[in-house]
């Protein structure tokens, strides 16, 4: 029998952004649990931390803050994750160190991407880091599973955490994407004023 691994996400990491919806605007955590089925609500409760959720039930959560928050304003939401998530002791070594190895700017945070994305996400694609030069760096996700691209909100949330870069490495910049669906790619393009 073929053992095919599914797409999956730490539980804590869901919880995590759950809990932040909360705080980013009062009452959405509401809005958000009565559009999530209640069949993976409590298997997203029931998770230990440091366990996975498959993205079947995870991608209830990311469609949800689009729909409860509305496009420009999940875009913020996830843009503020960042910030939030650096916090993590999951992420927090992980950050610091590429930091400290190439210095404070969204190209080093781009570099590091793709550690924290496999502490976090597991059988989701391949992920890796393009540098493109002074004030330029791309994010290229390959060979990406059907459960994100059948999803909108996934490529949306990831690019809104990459606009987080510029937040937390205090410089403008702006994320583009390039979304090839039917290859399995999606490519972020990060420019920021170097």
């Amino acid at each position: 029998m073929l053992d095919v691994r599914k797409p999956r996400i730490r539980a804590r990491t869901v919880r995590e952004a759950v809990a932040s919806l909360e705080l980013f605007e009062p009452g959405a955590g509401q809005r958000l649990r009565a559009r999530v089925p209640d069949a993976s609500w409590q298997i997203i409760q029931d998770t230990l931390p440091l366990d996975w959720v498959e993205l079947e039930h995870d991608r209830h959560i990311v469609t949800g803050f689009v729909d409860v928050l509305g496009h420009d304003r999940a875009h913020l939401f996830f843009r503020g994750l960042l910030a939030q998530q650096l916090e993590s002791s999951l992420l927090r070594s992980t950050v610091t160190t590429a930091l400290r190895m190439f210095g404070a700017t969204p190209g080093a945070l781009a570099r590091a991407f793709p550690i924290g994305f496999s502490t976090t996400y597991r059988d989701v694609g391949r992920v890796r880091a393009v540098p493109r030069g002074a004030g330029e760096a791309a994010i290229v996700f390959e060979a990406v599973a059907p459960e994100v691209l059948d999803t909108p909100a996934y490529p949306e949330s990831f690019r809104g955490f990459f606009a987080g870069f510029f937040d937390v490495c205090r410089v403008e910049g702006e994320v583009e994407s390039v979304n090839d669906f039917e290859g399995g790619r999606i490519e972020f393009s990060l420019r920021w004023a170097a």
